[in-house]
């Protein structure tokens, strides 16, 4: 069959998309048209979701999609759709599920077979095109299913009803009702059992820098005064920073290691991930004021400036594992090239520091990782060599970037530049956050609605949950950094979009599509974690503190409807639940707040904001009558401290000396 140079993708916007116009398969995206198309000529979809910069996307487009006589028989016998899952995480989140229920696997590339009505049968992820020894090969799935769809559709149909209805089913919630102390320590068992003694972090491999269990610990380690917790959270944030999982020569995390040692990363960066590890790391420093976490802020912060920052001020999405197809050639490093750079010297300091190979056994490269913190090789000497090898792997082809501009994504990067100003007392990474959040604002939010995404300036999709979720977080902090009411008052806008269009108002909690939008097979609502916070765990603590704001309590009780529907969900999937721990642990030891009035009132509170604990909410009003005053409430009692030297002398009290 011949084929045309390009298919229905070629008009997309998405790169991942374009990635594949050229595929002789007749790619067809998202919408009414392929579908349509199925029903017509009575054949079965085959929906395949990746994104622009997954590795193993990379290779199944150049391995099986590119290939001929798969792309005959698709073109034949299937209709063939293509989503990029960054730009519709509702349908890929659906579908996900699918292949987890069916395989027990979950991740990129999925590939799901659907019905014409989006009911799907079969569902997998990489697929070779040929069989191996423990893998079916693609053209043996497609003719067997084509084969199954034609002559056995009432087994078609029997499949397809019986997952629609396992996705549909809500939690089986008990009528018991747990104290948060008893869900906080059944969390708490859970990640003490998941923690890697010998080389820290938290499971098996392959193993990721997630920030939901490191927030978690230093909850828990500060409010019981933890040794445990504490120690679990130093020696999972000092190993991930010295390991492979941290690009040691320019900064940012890779997407996580295929080991347990941390030593061999899968390469991607993904801009979450850094917004959410430069919360951990700062907020960590918070707590306990370690250099290296200082560090590793700034290095972060450093890194999202540098090399996914856009022209407009907002951040990029991600950074490629691949270069000229492959899998991290831009981070490894030969001995011999190090030699020709640094200069043997040098390069013998650099290779004890950071663990190089200099024999036949690294000839393939070195992924660096830090062998000795106290090296000969620190300072600016240290400094130096980092930045001429920057330098000279760039005059090779560097990564891809994904350019798209993501509104949760850069919410979360918000966020964590304003409490990095906030705790590290740096004005410019308010600067950052600041225009970070006006940028987003204007190229995302058009005419009072809110998109998830955009390329090139053109807007992509009505925003999801995890949207308003994130962005709603941003401005709690920036009104928390600035104590300026125009970033409390978008929360709230937000917010009651949020009761308005996603809530379930007779069970609680809030569906991940906009009830405005076209229906999917079922309307997803997800209690439990994935790579990101969960989204209905972010607006429950998000709610409860806009109830504090606003002395308002219609927040702080959907907040509460909203844990209740999840709560036996959390007891019984606790490894993936520890973003519930932020609200369940609010109310004990530090929940405050506290009310700065009065002339002087912004200065005050600035100085000593760096202290301000994310369960507390603070308030300023330099226009209310009288002299400078702190009202300052806990545990629904409020006292008032009134002249500058007794309310510092309180501040002191209750922050510097703890």
């Amino acid at each position: 069959m011949r084929h045309s140079k390009t298919n229905h993708l070629a008009t997309e916007k998405s790169l991942y998309l374009q990635q594949h116009a050229a595929n002789p398969i007749n790619w067809y995206p998202w919408g009414d048209e392929a579908f349509e198309l199925a029903q017509h000529e009575n054949k079965p979809v085959l929906l395949s979701s990746g994104y622009s910069t997954c590795h193993w996307c990379h290779v199944m487009s150049d391995e099986v999609f590119m290939d001929s006589e798969v792309a005959d028989y698709l073109n034949e016998h299937f209709i063939a759709i293509k989503i990029d899952r960054e730009e519709r995480p509702d349908i890929d989140a659906i579908y996900m599920k699918v292949c987890q229920m069916l395989t027990g696997q979950a991740g990129w590339p999925l590939n799901v077979f659907l019905t014409a009505e989006q009911a799907p049968f079969y569902a997998a992820t990489y697929i070779p095109k040929d069989d191996t020894h423990n893998q079916p090969g693609m053209m043996s799935i497609i003719k067997h299913l084509k084969r199954v769809y034609d002559e056995m559709p009432e087994q078609i149909e029997g499949i397809s009803q019986q997952l629609i209805k396992g996705l549909a089913d809500p939690p089986n919630n008990t009528l018991e009702d747990y104290a948060d102390k008893e869900v906080v320590e059944h969390l708490y068992g859970n990640l003490r059992a998941q923690f890697d003694l010998e080389n820290a972090g938290f499971g098996k491999a392959p193993k990721y820098p997630t920030s939901q269990p490191i927030q978690f610990l230093m909850n828990y380690s500060t409010r019981y005064s933890s040794i445990e917790a504490d120690e679990m959270l130093s020696k999972t944030l000092e190993e991930w920073r010295y390991s492979a999982l941290f690009d040691q020569i320019d900064g940012g995390f890779f997407r996580y290691t295929v080991d347990e040692r941390h030593r061999s990363p899968h390469f991607e960066k993904m801009l979450y991930d850094q917004a959410l590890l430069l919360d951990s790391y700062v907020t960590a420093y918070q707590y306990q004021p370690k250099e290296l976490y200082k560090e590793t802020s700034r290095r972060l912060i450093d890194f999202v400036d540098r090399l996914l920052m856009s022209e407009n001020g907002v951040f990029h999405s991600a950074i490629d594992a691949d270069v000229k197809g492959v899998e991290g050639a831009y981070y490894k490093w030969r001995w011999d090239e190090v030699v020709s750079v640094l200069g043997s010297e040098t390069a013998v300091l650099f290779s004890y520091r950071f663990g190089l190979i200099t024999q036949e056994q690294g000839a393939k490269g070195n992924i660096l990782y830090v062998n000795e913190r106290d090296s000969e090789l620190r300072g600016n000497k240290l400094i130096d060599s980092l930045a001429k090898l920057s330098n000279h792997r760039k005059q090779e082809l560097s990564p891809f970037v994904e350019t798209k501009i993501k509104t949760s994504w850069n919410a979360l990067m918000v966020k964590s530049l304003a409490k990095a100003s906030r705790i590290l007392g740096d004005q410019s990474y308010q600067r950052r956050a600041e225009d970070c959040f006006d940028a987003l604002i204007n190229v995302n939010y058009r005419d009072g609605n809110l998109y998830a995404t955009s390329m090139e300036g053109v807007v992509k999709e009505i925003a999801f949950l995890d949207d308003y979720a994130y962005l709603i977080e941003a401005c709690i902090e920036l009104n928390q950094l600035t104590f300026k009411h125009k970033y409390s008052e978008l929360a709230i806008v937000l917010a009651n979009v949020l009761t308005e269009h996603f809530e379930d108002k007779q069970a609680g909690g809030f569906y991940f599509t906009d009830d405005r939008e076209l229906p999917l097979i079922i309307r997803d609502k997800e209690g439990l974690d994935t790579a990101l916070p969960n989204a209905n765990a972010s607006i429950t603590f998000s709610f409860w503190q806009l109830s504090q704001l606003t002395n308002d309590s219609f927040y702080s009780e959907c907040a509460k409807k909203t844990y209740h529907f999840f709560e036996e969900d959390i007891m019984r999937y606790p490894t993936v639940s520890f973003s519930w721990g932020r609200y369940l642990m609010r109310d004990i030891c530090d929940a405050k707040v506290l009310k700065f009035r009065g002339e002087g009132a912004l200065l005050l509170a600035k100085e000593y904001q760096k202290y301000k604990k994310d369960s507390e909410i603070w308030c300023v009003d330099e226009k209310g009558e009288g002299s400078l005053r702190l009202e300052f409430c806990e545990k629904y009692t409020c006292k008032i401290y009134e002249g500058v030297d007794i309310i510092k002398k309180f501040l002191r009290e209750i922050y510097v000396s703890v």
